[in-house]
């Protein structure tokens, strides 16, 4: 037989066995079955084509009953989510976003609101965003707003804030207002700027006269600052981030152009940095 033909065929037995490993996992469990028959019927072929996936997806739910359980697996609203939802899935090829769209998932299958529930959206999302803009987002959620929250407590601690309301409502509302943005460009300015205190210690800088070393941190702080534009353009337009106009003269006065995170981009972000784990393996490339 033509060896070509053989692996053909080798290829098809593995695929076969792929699905029919799902197609055995899912037989003890009713409402499951029934959900994964319909995804048969809608998109059989892409699944053959990725059986891995497909059985990745069939695991994540058969490893967590306490989470899937068989009422909620009986029901229409799952059915059809789980149908939407692995569509999506096998489509994915990036690891990390199928693990953040397996945690979608689970979020969908604890909401009170299944049917408000925007895993369209988040999925939507998940496929559009880079692996740049992922990684973004966890620098952002690790190191830039844990900044901004202590500049927020440090400013309200040099205010008169009277006692006609509570701390905690003073908090919110510098939450609310202070783009994340400024606390961004202070870091920025900190780590890449030769002005800035950090490195004229570090480098024993001589800010008198032009070196060499200052050139080249110049242009390192040039070169970040028009890598991170591209990104948020990224996240502004899949609605993560949304632009605003502050007055003032110059970066240190929050003057001109700022940003701050949606109320989606938070929900988003509580999926995409939900553990340690996961976390860190974003940041390894930051």
């Amino acid at each position: 037989m033509n060896k070509w033909v053989d692996k053909d065929s080798d290829k098809n037995l593995l695929k076969r066995a792929g699905l029919a490993l799902a197609d055995s996992t899912v037989s003890s469990t009713p409402g499951l079955a029934q959900a994964w028959a319909l995804s048969r019927a809608l998109f059989g072929s892409a699944m053959e084509l990725r059986n891995e996936r497909a059985l990745e997806w069939v695991k994540m739910i058969h490893k967590n009953p306490g989470v899937f359980t068989e009422d909620l697996m009986n029901s229409e609203e799952f059915q059809d989510g789980f149908a939407v939802a692995l569509e999506d899935y096998i489509t994915l090829r990036n690891k990390d976003k199928r693990s953040i769209a397996r945690k979608v998932f689970t979020g969908f299958a604890t909401s009170k609101s299944k049917q408000n529930f925007p895993m369209e959206r988040y999925n939507d999302t998940l496929a559009k965003i880079s692996s740049e803009g992922l990684v973004m987002l966890a620098f952002l959620d690790k190191t830039i707003l844990p900044l901004r929250e202590k500049a927020i407590k440090k400013e309200l601690a040099t205010e008169n804030l009277g006692t006609e309301k509570p701390y905690e409502w003073w908090l919110e509302q510098k939450r609310a207002t202070r783009p994340i943005s400024k606390d961004y460009e202070q870091w920025v300015h900190d780590e890449y700027n030769p002005n800035s205190k950090k490195l004229i210690k570090k480098y024993n800088l001589d800010l008198t006269v032009v070196s060499e070393m200052t050139q080249e941190l110049f242009e390192k702080e040039r070169v970040k600052r028009a890598e991170d534009s591209v990104v948020f353009s990224e996240l502004e337009y899949l609605g993560l981030i949304r632009a605003g106009f502050s007055g003032g003269v110059g970066w240190s006065d929050g003057g001109g152009t700022t940003w701050t995170f949606t109320k989606f981009a938070y929900e988003f972000i509580d999926y995409v940095i939900d553990s340690k784990n996961h976390e860190a393996s974003l940041l390894k490339q930051v």
